[in-house]
This record gives C-alpha cells, structure tokens and sequence, in this order.
C-alpha cells in the first residue's frame, strides 16, 4: 500500500504519518505547516531559542519524526491566513464557520496537488470531503480518521452543559454554525471504504446519529513506550500537583476541574491548566482564583 495523509495541523505530534512512514507505507503528507519547512528550519538554525517568539516556538515544535522532507507537502500562506483569522474568533459560531472555510479550502487545495503514486488516502473527519472526493474519482481507497464524536452528537452534549454553564462561552453554538460541519462530516462517512475511530464511544454516537457504524472500526490510541520506562521519583514537597491539559473551554469538561478544585482547597493541593483559553473572561477570572492557567505551550516545552 502507498497511503497518502492529510491533517490540518499536529494531530497526536503527527502519529499517523510517522508510524506509516516507519512501515514504509507513506506516500505523502499533506499539512498546513510544520517545523520540516524549510525557511522554518533555516529561521530556527538562525535566530537563537530565548529570542524566538512564541508563536514561532509552537510552529517550530510541529516535528515530524520519521517522515523524509521530500515527502512532507505544506501550504504555507494558507497555514498563515488561517492563523490571522483565528485570532478574531470570538464565540463557538465564530469558531464553526472559520473551522469550516478552512478545511473546505485545505481539502480543495490537496485535492489539487493530488495524491503521486498513492493507492489510498487517509483524512481526518471534517477536513477530508474534498479530498476523498478526489480520491474515489481516482479508483483510490478512502480513510477518515473521525477523532471524535460526530458534531452532531457533541452539539447535544454541550446544550445541556450551557444551560448548566450559562456564563462559560461568550454566547452558544446555532445550528446553523454548526450543520455545515455535521453535513460534511456526513458525506465523508459515505465516501469512506473505512472510519476509524479512537474508543467504542465514538462508535456508539457514529450510530446514534445513523451513521455508518458497519464501516467503522476501533483503534485505541496508543502510548509511546518512553512513556512506560521507571522513572525516579520526584522529590515529595508535601504537595499534590494535579495538571490538566488541553483546550480550556466548557467541551473538555473545565467547570468539572474547577469543581474538584474547590472541593479540595487546599495549600497541599495546585492544580495546573495547560492550553489555549477558550471561554469567556469571567469564567477564566474563575479558574485564575483556584489554578493557575498557563496558556498554550510549544511542544519542545
């Protein structure tokens, strides 16, 4: 098999690629940005670390081990617009309607560059329509990777937990924000030979919203091995260090953390949250009172 891969961005620290390079499987991989770039490389071998910006460390830390550059296909200036409107979301429909232009326009820009001598591609669920598209004209086989539960779903989770958590999100997700990401989620399943899926859960609400749970398959995510070696102990300081990590917003469960965090105040207890702030200034204000927050962190830190 020659797989060709295509993700916005460094899911999972770019698993997928660098396991199917290792079996000698890649054909390609289809990014944003990544730190391979080559004027990203000559700018990190130029410029020292303590005077790199920090958005520029995170890009940087966007390593791809494993994977030869001359297989590594990146859209820059797409990568660049994508950041700068980013940055003025504001609310979760300003999130859903940036999410969806994105991945449209990265799907038909991969769909363009093609797939070389790939006989199946693999794309992540809502960044894949046009790209599997593509691919079944082609007569290649088609993955998508859904990484979570469909949109669908989770948008009815997260009704109930605004109306728990009024104050979390600087206003809720309509669905007409949302519905656009659900239908092409939607047309990918059925363009897909196989969708994988990362627990039992997604499978479960994959059906619950009549999706095509007979195509889909279960493949736990996996650990890295370094991660099991024994270690010393840390010095014992008399304190519990508890760390979340992740995006900071009312989906990952935070006004649970800020639950626990009261629960058991506590000059023997620190609690820690690690990643981007998505909620709204008062429920930060909140979390500030009872954690630190940190913000996003480059992955070489």
């Amino acid at each position: 098999m020659r797989i060709a891969v295509a993700q916005i961005g460094a899911r999972r620290h770019y698993a997928i690629p660098t396991m199917l390079s290792r079996g000698g499987l890649l054909e390609s991989l289809s990014t944003d940005l990544c730190g391979e770039w080559r004027p990203l490389r000559l700018l990190d071998g130029c410029v020292p670390q303590r005077m790199q910006p920090r958005g520029i460390k995170r890009l940087l830390g966007r390593r791809v081990a494993d994977v030869p550059a001359g297989k590594i296909r990146c859209f820059p200036w797409f990568a660049a617009r994508r950041m700068l409107a980013g940055r003025k979301d504001r609310s979760p429909d300003d999130r859903y309607r940036s999410w969806l232009k994105a991945n449209r326009e990265f799907g038909a820009l991969v769909a363009a560059r093609g797939f070389g001598n790939a006989d199946t591609v693999y794309g992540f669920n809502g960044a894949a329509l046009e790209i599997l598209r593509a691919a079944r004209q082609r007569g290649l086989k088609t993955v998508v990777e859904q990484t979570a539960a469909p949109v669908e779903a989770e948008e009815q989770l997260l009704a109930e937990e605004r109306d728990r958590w009024p104050e979390w999100e600087s206003g809720g997700a309509s669905r007409e924000a949302w519905q656009p990401l659900a239908d092409r989620e939607r047309a990918e399943w059925d363009l897909a030979d196989v969708i994988l899926c990362g627990s039992d859960y997604v499978v479960d609400e994959l059906n619950g919203v009549g999706g095509p749970a007979s195509r889909a398959a279960v493949v736990p995510y996996a650990c890295p091995p370094e991660m099991l070696v024994d270690r010393e102990p840390r010095a014992d300081d008399g304190e519990l260090h508890v760390l979340f990590a992740g995006t900071i917003c009312l989906r990952k469960g935070l006004p649970y953390v800020l639950e626990a965090a009261r629960r058991v105040r506590s000059q023997r207890v620190r609690f820690r949250a690690v990643g981007p702030i998505r909620v709204a200034d008062a429920a930060a204000d909140e979390l500030r009172r009872e954690m630190e927050l940190i913000g996003a962190v480059p992955r070489s830190e």
